[in-house]
């Protein structure tokens, strides 16, 4: 973890792009846990600490070459891995709590065999459009149109972007959504 926090830093002192060098140094920071074996795929998210923190976090790298304060800004960095670890590992288990609610409601609300598969199907793509959903989802059109129409009475799912013509409506869940935000 200590070379992870050395990696970030001088990644942002090089700062080696004209653009994007502080979404690519976050990025790396899954990438090299993944690399070490820390974590077995890349779904670290570390940005939201940083954007909550951003004066102090730009601080912190500024007076490593300022004042030399390599340990620093190392018990900073991992600080910030454990809160946001933590917080992170409260997400999840709110988004598993939710799988868990929303596959009983769609037992009692929509009164399908197809329920809990339009649920799950819903979990893996939060934002779609409703021609992806009945061409893919594994249930039968009539039934997953209905799915489909209960979800938004309900207020489950809403729209994104109203369908128009031929053109497919596009639906968000948006309780997965703001809970994935941590909102």
């Amino acid at each position: 973890m200590i070379q992870l926090a050395i990696v970030h830093a001088e990644f942002e002192a090089i700062h080696p792009f004209l653009d994007g060098n502080g979404r690519v140094g976050r990025l790396l920071i899954p990438l090299f846990m993944v690399h070490k074996g820390i974590i077995n795929k890349p779904n670290f998210y570390i940005s939201q600490f940083f954007e909550e923190n951003r004066d102090d976090y730009y601080d912190r790298l500024r007076r490593i070459s300022s004042h030399d304060q390599w340990t620093e800004w190392c018990e900073y960095f991992l600080q910030a891995l454990t809160i946001q670890a933590n917080e992170n590992r409260i997400r999840v288990l709110k988004i598993m709590l939710l799988h868990k609610q929303q596959r009983k409601w769609a037992r009692e609300t929509l009164k399908s065999r197809y329920g809990e598969t339009a649920i799950d199907w819903f979990f893996g793509t939060p934002i779609f459009n409703t021609s992806n959903f009945t061409k893919n989802c594994g249930i039968p059109e009539p039934t997953a149109r209905r799915i489909l129409k209960i979800s938004r009475e309900q207020g489950l799912l809403k729209y994104l972007r109203e369908p128009a013509g031929s053109r497919p409506g596009v639906l968000m869940f948006t309780e997965l959504l703001s809970t994935a935000e941590g909102k």
